[in-house]
């Protein structure tokens, strides 16, 4: 027997080795590929998320543009939004006065709770007219106000997006940096504010 390894057959089977290598990633390969790609966009699907989309629209044009009941129970209701400008208008030209103890009411309903805000300044301030309600309230205590907001309307609820708190999940977490010192508010502050 010859001890010595042949060179034609060691590279022989070296370039199998080799080619086998190659075959088996490329089996590799195409299965990673066929086994994870999202199905094909199939017409029922596109047909449903159409109809989904909507539907979305036609809720969201009702509730502009029709009044409807948000909370009975609490007396909550949706209105339009030039309804309820007219009814402003309305209530503030009939009788200012009267006007402002309601909006003086509202503001007192959201800062329930609130130690630093009186209801004197409060009141003084609303009534000198000024259109940055948080800022004129800055001087009965910003972080009263803010807190008080959040007391009264932790979360707000829209259509899931990337602000959302978590992103995506349908609501948005109220806190305070939704909220500046100025007076100014993000969207999400406003809504709490108003809500």
């Amino acid at each position: 027997m010859n001890a010595e390894p042949v060179p034609g057959r060691t590279a022989g089977a070296y370039a199998v080795a080799i080619l086998g290598s190659f075959v088996i990633l490329a089996g590799l390969a195409w299965a990673i590929h066929h086994y994870t790609q999202p199905a094909l966009l199939g017409e029922d699907r596109a047909l449903v998320r159409a109809k989904a989309l909507a539907e979305l629209r036609a809720a969201e044009t009702e509730a502009l543009e029709h009044t409807g009941w948000v909370d009975p129970v609490k007396g909550i209701v949706r209105l339009r939004i030039e309804d309820a400008m007219k009814m402003v208008e309305r209530d503030w030209g009939q009788n200012a006065s009267a006007a402002r103890s309601n909006l003086i009411a509202r503001v007192e309903k959201i800062a329930q709770g609130a130690a630093l805000m009186t209801e004197t300044s409060m009141r003084m301030q609303i009534i000198n007219g000024d259109a940055n309600l948080l800022g004129t309230m800055e001087s009965a205590g910003y972080d009263a106000v803010v807190n008080a907001i959040i007391a009264a309307s932790p979360r707000v609820y829209d259509t899931s997006n990337y602000y959302d708190t978590p992103s995506y999940i349908g609501y948005h977490d109220i806190s305070g940096s939704d909220f500046s010192s100025d007076g100014s508010v993000i969207w999400f502050g406003a809504q709490a504010f108003t809500g």
